[in-house]
This record gives structure tokens, C-alpha cells and sequence, in this order.
């Protein structure tokens, strides 16, 4: 995994453990450690196998599940209930 530090990127990825993370607006920067990785496909696999490790660490499918629900939940209460007395769009 590779990415810019921002945002909540540093919290997620352990820089040269679970990926890579580069400063941002660099692309020379993002070039180089691209070029590592696909020079280095052992270094890409091991971070990659890290990462898979984390995520399922922290991210159990269970938690998953349940935000996708909540999402679809609230998405289908926008759609379903009346506004200005029309009836919900379900066409959609």
C-alpha cells in the first residue's frame, strides 16, 4: 500500500511495515517508491501481507457488516420517506 501523508493515512499504515507513505504534492516521491516496489516484488508482497494482517486485526468483517448496513439503512430512509408531500423515489 501506498500513500500520501494525510489525513488519517499515517494512522492506518505503518510506514515500511504495512506500506509506504510519501509527503504530499511530491510526485518524484511517489515515482521512487513505486518504482521500489515494482523493482522489489518481494518488499510489495510483505508489505502487502502485513497489511492484509492489520486490516483483519483491526477491521474484523463483523465491523464491516454492520457500517454497511448502517449505510444502506440510511440511504434507503432518504429515498423511502415523503418530502414536500411527494411519495419517495424507489424508481431508482
Amino acid at each position: 500500500m501506498v500513500a500520501t501523508r494525510v489525513g488519517g493515512n499515517p494512522e492506518l499504515i505503518a510506514d515500511g511495515i504495512t506500506g509506504l507513505l510519501v509527503p504530499p504534492r511530491d510526485p518524484q516521491a511517489l515515482a521512487g517508491v513505486l518504482s521500489l516496489l515494482l523493482g522489489n516484488p518481494e518488499l510489495a508482497e510483505k508489505l502487502g501481507a502485513a497489511a492484509r494482517q492489520r486490516v483483519a486485526e483491526r477491521f474484523p468483517i463483523q465491523f464491516a457488516a454492520r457500517k454497511t448496513e448502517r449505510l444502506y439503512t440510511r440511504l434507503l430512509r432518504r429515498v423511502m420517506v415523503p418530502r414536500n408531500g411527494q411519495q419517495g423515489n424507489t424508481d431508482k
